[in-house]
């Protein structure tokens, strides 16, 4: 009966202690993981420059506030032409340029 108890004294301890050493490594590969990521992500940068844009798109940056008006009547005509709604069903609230 005394083996007995001592084996299940031997067997509760260790597996506590198996499971401790598990969790301390996985605790380690945490350390090891942004060293990992440092080396994928250390892929040499390109030189981004701005490309220079197309005529027609130099154009529309250069619309003036009294143009806006003919911007949203061109709008608004799309977007009745795709939905086949009137105009008169929806209203446009703001235009904000990002």
């Amino acid at each position: 009966m005394l083996l007995h108890a001592l084996l299940n004294v031997i067997l509760g301890m260790g597996s506590v202690f198996l499971v401790l050493i598990l969790i301390s490594l996985v605790i380690y590969c945490f350390n090891i993981f942004p060293v990992i990521e440092k080396k994928f992500k250390k892929q040499p940068e390109k030189n981004v420059s701005t490309p220079e844009l197309p005529k027609e798109l130099q154009i529309l940056n250069e619309v003036e506030e009294e143009d806006e008006g003919e911007i949203v009547a061109a709008i608004m005509a799309a977007i009745t032409a795709y939905t086949g709604m009137s105009q008169d069903d929806f209203v446009v609230r703001s235009i904000v340029r990002r």
